[in-house]
């Protein structure tokens, strides 16, 4: 959930978003990435104004064929802006 002063946002999750979806958070002005380790991606949501409302913008997935491109690798279990 997102607070702010005057409202509390709950960012939508998708079907396929594991059980540790959002085990790790990083928020930078208008972006939060939300880490699913056990689904190896990190979703990104961007905030927008004219809507007030966040959106999931975009998904970052492991390099393919790389030693964490395993399902449940740990992809997305620590982030930072």
């Amino acid at each position: 959930m997102i607070y702010s002063a005057t409202s509390v946002t709950c960012l939508e999750s998708k079907p396929e978003d594991t059980y540790n979806f959002g085990q790790a958070l990083a928020i930078n002005d208008n972006y939060i990435a939300v880490g699913d380790p056990e689904a190896n991606r990190v979703a990104i949501y961007s905030y927008d104004e004219s809507q007030n409302k966040w959106s999931r913008a975009r998904e970052i997935y492991p390099p393919k064929n790389s030693i964490i491109d395993q399902v449940g690798s740990g992809f997305g279990k620590y982030l930072v802006f």
